[in-house]
């Protein structure tokens, strides 16, 4: 999903085609964790794309595997098979493997039937890079770093060997996936002397969290690993994909104001209002809340974004100032951090804007750009709803990437461990999604805190800070007597300290 790659159409339902266009490199759709790792699977070890994958063979690829009575209780339920979920249709049930080892994800890890499929490796690819300032050396340097660590080698248990193993008779040897070319991504932010003062954005945290995660896989199974990785993918890339929507709607208020005053703010500033303000003035999530009305607030902010900005581009064409560049941000166009190349368009805006308004006038009949937008909004209330187009496939996106996955089977209802939104009361479809993050995840995020604050120990407050760089607010409250408080204390998570002021340290899990 980039930050500014517009087309000078403007975005209509009635065109679906375009309106999946605009948000190309990137256009997050319904999907599970298992997928997420599935697709770095693909993505980073295997050159495939997930619209290869065709779960439809599992059964022929099981038929193929010996011994013969082995892989039937492999394959067995609560072993590598992963449940069927509720509410899916038994007429369309596939068969399905958790993400294990690199070479299932040939086979399965995916949704659904065969299908022109969108590639959520390239979401991962995308946040890291928006992760490491614009650095390609950085950026390839922990994109081999986790290439590494999700093969499978000496340090890995007995049944995942096994498994890969046997696997490789019918996959093959790996290839090296080329990712030289790949896009980076155009939301990065520049570094700067205070660089370590200032808050992360999702994107910066999950680069840094993914490495200590990494570095646990010689300490836990294959199973225990996996899990605590795709908690982090959730977390990561659903905060990463939230906060876009607020960058973006925070680019569109700029825009706006350049229209109308003329101001153009330098940088740094931009960098401070559109990147910075997720950790205390506007949350994305917030810890023991209903998540819904945070991201239906935030889809609708971000289609607004891209309706109002997409309707400067097309008034300033219409008006003879067309913008040439055709996005912001990208690495090797123009040398430009992302703040720079924003500010440049800010300031041909600024100085067309009696083109723009004149344009809009002319075609819409708007006496302003904000009442303009305001109509063209009005007139697409299924999209602002998040009930067609990108906001629907967005909405999906984040409800089941974060939320937890509920299995048809209730023997299996503690299947899904690693979710941060969990559904209060399963029966109903309309119940509230609190962010009360589960077992794993828990463990994942504790472990993640206390690795960036080692060799010193973390304190609830760091955590809370840590939270709060992917845009989760945690009330102190919440960490003391709320349910997240009550977790953190069955699983062993804090400890009380006289030392501490009367808070609360973290206990690292490993």
């Amino acid at each position: 999903m980039p930050l500014v790659q517009f087309r000078r159409d403007l975005w209509t339902e009635e065109d679906p085609a375009y309106a999946k266009s605009i948000l190309a490199p990137i256009a997050p759709e319904y999907t599970t964790g298992e997928v997420l790792l599935g697709a770095s699977y693909r993505k980073l070890l295997l050159g495939r794309t997930d619209a290869e994958v065709d779960l439809e063979q599992i059964p022929t690829m099981t038929a193929q595997l010996a011994p013969p009575t082995v892989w039937p209780v492999i394959l067995w339920p609560g072993a590598l098979s992963s449940p069927v979920r509720g509410g899916q249709a038994r007429t369309h049930e596939l068969p399905q493997l958790m993400p294990l080892v690199p070479r299932i994800a040939a086979y399965a890890c995916v949704l659904g039937k065969r299908r022109s499929r969108w590639d959520p490796g390239t979401l991962l690819l995308s946040a890291i890079g928006s992760g490491t300032a614009g650095d390609d050396a950085v950026f390839t340097k922990k994109v081999s770093q986790l290439s590494a660590s999700l093969s499978v080698d000496a340090s890995d248990d007995l049944l995942a060997r096994f498994i890969e193993q046997h696997l490789a008779k019918l996959v093959g040897d790996l290839p090296t996936p080329d990712l030289s070319g790949h896009p980076r991504a155009p939301a990065w932010r520049s570094v700067d002397t205070s660089q370590s003062a200032r808050p992360a954005t999702p994107a910066e945290r999950l680069s840094e969290d993914v490495l200590s995660i990494l570095d646990l896989k010689q300490r836990l199974t294959r199973r225990q690993w996996t899990v605590l990785l795709e908690s982090l993918l959730r977390l990561g890339l659903g905060t990463h994909v939230l906060w876009l929507c607020r960058l973006n709607q925070a680019v569109w208020a700029c825009a706006l104001r350049a229209v109308e005053t003329g101001e153009i703010p330098e940088p740094l500033e931009l960098e401070r209002s559109c990147w910075d303000g997720h950790q205390d003035r506007d949350p994305l999530l917030e810890l023991g809340q209903d998540a819904m009305p945070f991201i239906k607030r935030l889809v609708q902010d971000y289609a607004r974004a891209r309706i109002g900005l997409n309707l400067v581009l097309h008034s300033l064409t219409d008006g003879g100032a067309p913008w040439g560049d055709g996005g912001l941000g990208l690495v090797g166009r123009t040398g430009d951090s992302p703040a720079k190349a924003l500010r440049s368009f800010l300031a041909h805006v600024a100085k067309h804007r009696d083109q723009v308004s004149t344009a809009l006038e002319k075609e819409l009949g708007a006496r302003s750009l904000r009442d303009a937008a305001g109509a063209v909004c009005d007139s697409r209330p299924r999209v602002l709803a998040a009930d067609s187009g990108p906001t629907k496939n967005l909405s999906e996106f984040l409800r089941h990437t974060l939320g937890e996955l509920r299995p048809r089977d209730p023997e299996m209802s503690s299947y899904d461990q690693a979710y941060v939104l969990y559904k209060k009361n399963k029966a109903q479809t309309n119940s509230p999604w609190p962010v009360q993050p589960g077992p794993a995840a828990l463990i994942q995020m504790v472990y993640s805190c206390c690795r960036n604050y080692s060799p010193f120990p973390a304190s609830i407050d760091d955590f809370r800070t840590h939270l709060s760089a992917y845009g989760i607010y945690a009330p102190a409250g919440e960490l003391q007597r709320g349910r997240t408080g009550r977790d953190l204390e069955r699983l062993g998570l804090v400890v009380d300290s006289p030392d501490a002021g009367g808070g609360r340290l973290l206990v690292n899990p490993f």
